[in-house]
Protein backbone atom coordinates (compact mmCIF):
# COMPACT_ATOMS: atom_id res chain seq x y z
CA UNK A 1 0.00 0.00 0.00
CA UNK A 2 2.91 2.09 0.45
CA UNK A 3 4.32 2.36 -2.91
CA UNK A 4 1.31 2.79 -3.60
CA UNK A 5 0.77 6.00 -1.93
CA UNK A 6 4.46 7.05 -3.59
CA UNK A 7 2.84 6.72 -7.04
CA UNK A 8 0.05 8.17 -6.21
CA UNK A 9 2.22 11.30 -4.92
CA UNK A 10 4.37 11.05 -7.80
CA UNK A 11 1.91 11.37 -9.90
CA UNK A 12 -0.33 14.14 -8.49
CA UNK A 13 3.16 15.93 -8.78
CA UNK A 14 3.57 15.36 -12.60
CA UNK A 15 0.09 16.97 -12.73
CA UNK A 16 0.26 19.24 -10.77
CA UNK A 17 2.99 22.22 -10.54
CA UNK A 18 1.97 23.34 -6.95
CA UNK A 19 1.98 20.07 -5.66
CA UNK A 20 5.39 19.69 -7.21
CA UNK A 21 6.66 23.01 -5.48
CA UNK A 22 5.21 22.22 -2.25
CA UNK A 23 7.23 18.56 -2.07
CA UNK A 24 10.15 20.89 -3.27
CA UNK A 25 10.15 23.00 -0.20
CA UNK A 26 9.86 20.10 1.86
CA UNK A 27 13.14 19.32 0.63
CA UNK A 28 15.20 22.83 0.20
CA UNK A 29 13.86 24.65 2.95
CA UNK A 30 12.78 22.68 5.82
CA UNK A 31 15.42 21.00 8.42
CA UNK A 32 13.19 19.74 10.20
CA UNK A 33 9.77 17.29 9.79
CA UNK A 34 6.75 19.24 10.61
CA UNK A 35 3.36 17.88 12.13
CA UNK A 36 1.57 20.52 10.84
CA UNK A 37 2.34 23.41 8.08
CA UNK A 38 -0.16 26.36 8.16
CA UNK A 39 -1.48 27.60 4.31
CA UNK A 40 -0.01 30.86 5.01
CA UNK A 41 3.86 29.40 5.11
CA UNK A 42 4.27 27.37 2.84
CA UNK A 43 2.25 29.83 0.25
CA UNK A 44 5.39 31.98 1.67
CA UNK A 45 7.93 29.30 1.23
CA UNK A 46 6.79 28.46 -2.01
CA UNK A 47 5.71 31.74 -3.51
CA UNK A 48 2.21 30.25 -4.24
CA UNK A 49 -0.75 32.02 -3.36
CA UNK A 50 -3.22 30.92 -0.52
CA UNK A 51 -5.75 29.39 -2.69
CA UNK A 52 -3.41 27.45 -4.78
CA UNK A 53 -2.09 25.95 -1.00
CA UNK A 54 -5.81 25.38 0.21
CA UNK A 55 -6.83 23.58 -3.07
CA UNK A 56 -3.76 21.17 -2.96
CA UNK A 57 -4.10 20.39 0.34
CA UNK A 58 -7.92 19.10 -0.34
CA UNK A 59 -5.88 17.09 -2.98
CA UNK A 60 -3.30 16.13 -0.66
CA UNK A 61 -6.29 14.75 1.85
CA UNK A 62 -7.49 13.00 -1.13
CA UNK A 63 -4.50 10.75 -0.81
CA UNK A 64 -4.61 10.52 2.68
CA UNK A 65 -1.44 12.12 2.82
CA UNK A 66 -2.44 13.84 6.25
CA UNK A 67 -5.83 16.11 6.89
CA UNK A 68 -7.16 19.88 5.96
CA UNK A 69 -8.20 21.92 9.00
CA UNK A 70 -9.85 25.44 7.74
CA UNK A 71 -8.25 28.33 9.98
CA UNK A 72 -11.24 29.58 12.48
CA UNK A 73 -11.09 32.21 15.16
CA UNK A 74 -7.59 32.52 15.73
CA UNK A 75 -6.46 28.84 14.44
CA UNK A 76 -5.00 29.68 10.90
CA UNK A 77 -5.89 27.05 8.03
CA UNK A 78 -3.22 24.33 8.18
CA UNK A 79 -2.58 20.74 6.84
CA UNK A 80 -1.48 18.08 9.83
CA UNK A 81 0.69 15.54 7.83
CA UNK A 82 0.10 11.59 8.39
CA UNK A 83 4.02 11.14 7.34
CA UNK A 84 6.89 12.91 7.73
CA UNK A 85 7.11 15.50 5.32
CA UNK A 86 11.05 15.22 4.69
CA UNK A 87 9.83 11.83 3.65
CA UNK A 88 7.23 12.74 1.85
CA UNK A 89 9.04 15.61 -0.57
CA UNK A 90 12.06 13.12 -1.17
CA UNK A 91 9.08 10.35 -2.00
CA UNK A 92 7.27 12.79 -4.68
CA UNK A 93 10.92 14.11 -6.03
CA UNK A 94 12.00 10.31 -6.59
CA UNK A 95 14.62 10.28 -3.38
CA UNK A 96 13.03 7.25 -1.82
CA UNK A 97 10.25 4.33 -2.95
CA UNK A 98 8.78 4.28 0.12
CA UNK A 99 7.50 6.06 3.04
CA UNK A 100 7.48 4.61 6.86
CA UNK A 101 4.22 3.56 8.56
CA UNK A 102 1.76 6.71 8.90
CA UNK A 103 2.02 7.91 12.25
CA UNK A 104 -1.50 9.63 11.70
CA UNK A 105 -4.24 7.07 11.63
CA UNK A 106 -7.36 8.09 10.51
CA UNK A 107 -10.89 6.12 11.70
CA UNK A 108 -13.18 5.53 8.54
CA UNK A 109 -15.90 7.57 10.53
CA UNK A 110 -15.92 10.52 12.49
CA UNK A 111 -17.56 11.03 15.09
CA UNK A 112 -21.21 12.70 15.10
CA UNK A 113 -20.98 16.53 15.48
CA UNK A 114 -17.01 16.13 15.15
CA UNK A 115 -15.24 17.61 12.04
CA UNK A 116 -12.40 14.62 12.10
CA UNK A 117 -11.77 11.57 13.89
CA UNK A 118 -8.11 12.48 13.69
CA UNK A 119 -4.96 11.24 16.24
CA UNK A 120 -2.10 13.22 16.59
CA UNK A 121 1.00 12.04 15.70
CA UNK A 122 2.46 11.65 19.29
CA UNK A 123 -0.65 9.97 21.05
CA UNK A 124 -1.52 6.55 21.64
CA UNK A 125 -4.88 5.08 22.66
CA UNK A 126 -5.70 2.67 25.31
CA UNK A 127 -9.41 2.66 25.58
CA UNK A 128 -11.70 1.65 28.61
CA UNK A 129 -14.69 1.22 26.79
CA UNK A 130 -16.32 -0.09 30.10
CA UNK A 131 -15.21 3.12 31.93
CA UNK A 132 -15.42 5.61 29.52
CA UNK A 133 -11.51 6.54 30.04
CA UNK A 134 -9.24 7.45 26.72
CA UNK A 135 -5.40 7.39 28.03
CA UNK A 136 -2.91 9.30 25.77
CA UNK A 137 0.62 9.10 25.41
CA UNK A 138 1.84 12.12 24.40
CA UNK A 139 5.72 12.34 23.54
CA UNK A 140 6.91 16.08 25.06
CA UNK A 141 10.44 15.36 24.37
CA UNK A 142 12.84 12.80 23.62
CA UNK A 143 13.08 11.54 27.16
CA UNK A 144 9.78 12.55 28.84
CA UNK A 145 5.93 11.16 28.10
CA UNK A 146 2.90 12.88 29.16
CA UNK A 147 0.15 10.37 29.98
CA UNK A 148 -3.27 11.79 29.80
CA UNK A 149 -6.42 9.67 30.79
CA UNK A 150 -10.03 11.64 29.50
CA UNK A 151 -13.15 11.27 29.51
CA UNK A 152 -14.09 9.10 25.65
CA UNK A 153 -17.08 11.96 25.46
CA UNK A 154 -14.68 14.91 25.87
CA UNK A 155 -16.31 17.93 24.33
CA UNK A 156 -14.80 20.70 21.88
CA UNK A 157 -15.42 23.59 25.73
CA UNK A 158 -13.62 20.66 27.91
CA UNK A 159 -10.79 20.46 25.32
CA UNK A 160 -10.53 24.20 25.04
CA UNK A 161 -10.56 24.27 28.69
CA UNK A 162 -7.55 21.83 29.39
CA UNK A 163 -5.65 23.90 26.24
CA UNK A 164 -5.84 27.21 28.52
CA UNK A 165 -5.16 25.09 31.65
CA UNK A 166 -1.94 24.08 30.42
CA UNK A 167 -0.77 27.43 28.56
CA UNK A 168 -1.04 28.81 32.28
CA UNK A 169 1.74 25.75 33.21
CA UNK A 170 5.15 27.47 32.32
CA UNK A 171 7.27 29.36 34.41
CA UNK A 172 9.77 30.69 32.28
CA UNK A 173 10.17 34.44 32.01
CA UNK A 174 8.61 34.59 36.05
CA UNK A 175 10.50 36.08 38.68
Amino acid sequence: MNGDIVAQLRELCAGSSTAKKIFESFNSQYERNMTATSVSTLANRTGLNEAQIKEACREFEKLRLGRYIPGRWNSPSRFEWAYKIKDLGAAATGGVNALDEAPLSFDREAEPGAESNHRPVESVHNHSTHTGIITHIFKLRPDFEVTFSLPADLTKIEASRLSRFLTSLPFEGEA
